[in-house]
């Protein structure tokens, strides 16, 4: 039986645990072609359309379902209300804490919980795993999940957009910032950072680090709110406020594993 906290919190559609960094096994839930399976449950499309949608591409099903809701405003409260009472049944079924959930967004749960959920299938209504990630990083409004546990190492990244290439640089840097936090410790992860933000700041660096880490991913000049999409060269009159910020929250976040760690000692 949840308690009310419980309650309330599988029936979030956007939440984010109020945590930088959170490392362990995190397992994204989510839930199988959503929309109709819930119009199937609920008895809003029979077992006829059902099967049709079932085995139509993930685009043109969402065209479909959108133009239903379109017709039918009831229809978009009813899937809404499946989610949340797929969701209930899953913590339900589950007990999970609200120190095991890391995100929920919509109709996506991601747990961290060694071995993963037992329970993930609720009739035709069933949870299945997306993404497994060793750890999560928050920096600013950038959500890392990042699975170090195989030779290549796989990040995702929310509130980037689509456009990784041009990130790639500061991202890999990040990335292999914890990476080394993992493999090495929280010492040698605060040396390797230092000593690239001093790279940084002092403009040692390659162009590429100094696009803002954001949707729009340009570069700022100094003094204004003006943007260049493209840099053949490092400027004087470009700002690098934006990444030291995100730099910064970094660097805070390892000092803060660092303390703990020696308040444990």
């Amino acid at each position: 039986m949840l308690n009310n906290y419980q309650l309330s919190l599988a029936k979030q559609t956007n939440y984010i645990i109020d945590k930088r960094f959170v490392s362990g096994n995190i397992i994204e839930y989510d839930i199988k072609q959503a929309n109709i399976n819930i119009l199937y449950r609920y008895n809003v499309i029979d077992n006829q359309t059902y099967n049709y949608l079932c085995n139509l591409p993930k685009i043109n099903r969402e065209v479909i379902v959108g133009n239903m809701i379109k017709s039918d405003k009831d229809i978009f409260k009813t899937i809404q209300k499946g989610i949340k009472e797929a969701k209930v049944a899953l913590f339900d079924s589950n007990s999970i804490k609200e120190y095991e959930v890391i995100r929920i967004a919509n109709d996506a749960v991601y747990v961290n919980r060694v071995g993963g959920l037992k329970v993930t299938k609720f009739d035709n209504i069933e949870f299945v795993p997306k993404s497994i990630s060793s750890c999560f990083l928050k920096l600013t409004n950038l959500l890392f999940f990042i699975d170090l546990n195989n030779q290549d190492i796989n990040v995702d990244i929310k509130g980037l957009g689509d456009n990784y290439d041009i990130h790639e640089p500061l991202i890999s840097v990040i990335v292999n910032i914890v990476a080394t936090l993992h493999l090495d410790g929280v010492k040698s992860a605060m040396v390797s950072l230092n000593n690239f933000i001093d790279d940084y700041i002092n403009k040692r660096l390659s162009v590429e680090y100094y696009r803002e880490l954001s949707p729009l991913g340009k570069y700022r000049i100094i003094g204004g709110e003006f943007y260049i999409s493209n840099l053949p060269n490092l400027t004087e009159e470009i700002d690098i406020g934006y990444n030291f910020y995100i730099l910064r929250e970094l660097a805070s976040i390892l000092f803060e594993i660092y303390t703990s760690n020696y308040r444990n000692l």
